[in-house]
């Protein structure tokens, strides 16, 4: 764990307030959920992800994605990328790009007419069509899957992708 040096009071109510930088910092949204755990003498708080709870739901159906189009697929929460397929794993859990978390918030089926860099963490900019699908549980954009291809994305593949996405996001919402 690493020390802020920050110190807060508990209220009457047992609230405690997170420092606006530190949720700045760590993208925690208003309203957002956050986990609870104890240990020993400490309390943790995560921001919960209900990507992170169909995990492997999401790494099965990612991969059978992957089968069907042998193309590269990544599967993102929030926050960072969850799975991956035909890619090296080394970009798993890495913290995606200001340009995907702009996409995830847009909402909105967007696929490449040509090829072109796509900032999807910081190390990783393939050039490259791409198709991506947000990934909706209720009212909030939980993530998004991206289909990375060599070659222009026809009807076929955005109909298999609209599929999946809807299929993790039914998974989500239950």
């Amino acid at each position: 764990m690493k020390a802020t040096g920050i110190i807060r009071r508990i209220d009457e109510l047992g609230r405690l307030v997170i420092p606006k930088e530190i949720r700045r910092n760590l993208k925690i949204r208003d309203g957002e959920n956050m986990e609870i755990f104890i240990d020993e003498s400490s309390i943790i708080l995560k921001k919960y992800s209900k990507m992170e709870d169909a995990l492997t739901y999401v790494k099965n159906i990612t991969e059978l994605l992957g089968d069907l189009t042998n193309e590269k697929i990544i599967v993102t929460d929030r926050d960072k990328i969850i799975a991956t397929v035909n890619i090296y794993d080394e970009i798993n859990n890495k913290l995606i790009s200001n340009k995907i978390i702009d996409l995830l918030n847009e909402r909105k089926n967007i696929t490449s007419e040509y090829s072109e860099s796509l900032e999807i963490t910081s190390d990783y900019k393939p050039n490259m069509y791409y198709s991506i699908f947000p990934i909706i549980s209720g009212s909030d954009s939980m993530g998004v899957i991206i289909l990375l291809s060599d070659n222009k994305i026809d009807n076929e593949f955005k109909i298999l992708m609209k599929f999946i996405s809807l299929l993790i996001s039914s998974k989500l919402d239950i």
